[in-house]
């Protein structure tokens, strides 16, 4: 087992690089002090909402609207995350009960009403929340200001975490996987062995088949540094 498990190992941790190598300066710039000062400086100055018993209120003239910054219109329009025609990233309209024509009407991602919060999920389809489930709140710029501040600290913590649960998931998923296709090949190997009276116990092959596994690891190490996309069932052909 412990060939098996040094090659888990090397496997997992290739593909955390490699995830770390994509994800880690998405996430250092997404946390940076001047990303999360462009994040609560977009939230309007003079807007205070506030929710309390499940209801909304606000201290401005409604229907308010928040409109998509320019600096997201073109992700929005490459990958749908918004889309493309939407004009408004937020609008509160708590004077009216809400309805799908509202938020289709008013051309926004996302629409609270007194009592609903109603959004368009990444498919298309309009999902419509009650609010009675929020925590009493007042929410403004300096209170997204002290939030920002409170999680900063902790921060620097997902980095690691994130990475270490990826190499965890990846080691158990891998260590898992080559078992299981070494337990069916032996187990199917064995079968035809017995048939043909070969001297084989079912130990020795799944000691040879552990070692088989090299081939599929091997390939799927291969397929994750370079991309290239190499189907599992070729490493098992290949033994």
């Amino acid at each position: 087992f412990r060939y098996i498990l040094k090659l888990t190992v090397l496997e997992a941790l290739i593909f955390t690089i490699v995830i770390g190598l994509w994800t880690v300066p998405l996430i250092t710039h997404f946390f940076s002090p001047a990303s999360v000062e462009q994040i609560t400086s977009s939230f309007p100055q003079e807007l205070q909402v506030t929710i309390k018993k499940g209801q909304v209120s606000t201290n401005v003239s409604e229907p308010y609207f928040i409109a998509v910054p320019p600096s997201l219109t073109p992700k929005a329009s490459a990958d749908g995350t918004i889309p493309a025609h939407k004009k408004n990233l937020v609008t509160i309209n708590t004077q009216i009960p809400a309805t799908p024509e509202d938020f289709i009407k008013y051309d926004t991602f996302v629409l609270i009403s007194k009592d609903y919060l109603i959004m368009e999920k990444k498919d298309g389809e309009i999902s419509i929340q009650k609010l009675d489930t929020f925590p009493d709140v007042v929410i403004d710029r300096a209170q997204i200001t002290r939030w920002t501040a409170q999680i900063q600290p902790y921060f620097k913590f997902i980095i690691p975490f994130l990475l270490l649960g990826v190499f965890v998931a990846m080691y158990i998923f891998n260590f898992i996987g080559t078992m299981l296709a070494a337990l069916i090949g032996s187990l199917i190997a064995w079968i035809v062995l017995k048939i043909r009276k070969d001297n084989f116990t079912f130990g020795q092959v799944f000691h040879l088949a552990l070692y088989a596994m090299t081939v599929p690891i091997l390939l799927g190490m291969i397929s994750t540094i370079t991309g290239l996309h190499l189907p599992y069932f070729i490493g098992v052909i290949l033994l």
